[in-house]
């Protein structure tokens, strides 16, 4: 559904984007500096990854889960994506299950 940008619109969407990315940044990491955050070619299952350095990847990454499975990606610095790159979503993986929480 479609909702005309009104002020109380906007304001309810920045607080459910403040709190999404207070509980991405908050979960409790499965993973620490997974491949030093060189994932080109890598595949991730669900769970909590957290880096600390830059993340990048010029080729394919893929998730691999069902569409019930969620992915959080806590990256500290930069996420570098090269032109050309593809995220490959397997299994019944969901892009709306995928969190980006890039600080």
């Amino acid at each position: 559904t479609h909702h005309e940008p009104t002020p109380t619109n906007l304001i309810t969407a920045i607080s459910d984007m403040e709190t999404a990315y207070l509980a991405a940044a908050g979960a409790a990491p499965d993973s620490h500096e997974f491949v030093d955050g060189g994932l080109t070619g890598q595949t991730l299952v669900p769970g909590v990854y957290k880096w600390t350095n830059v993340v990048n990847f010029s080729g394919q990454l893929t998730f691999n889960g069902t569409a019930t499975d969620v992915w959080i990606l806590q990256i500290a610095k930069d996420l570098e994506v090269a032109s050309g790159a593809e995220v490959i979503l397997a299994g019944g993986a969901k892009a709306e299950n995928i969190f980006w929480q890039i600080a």
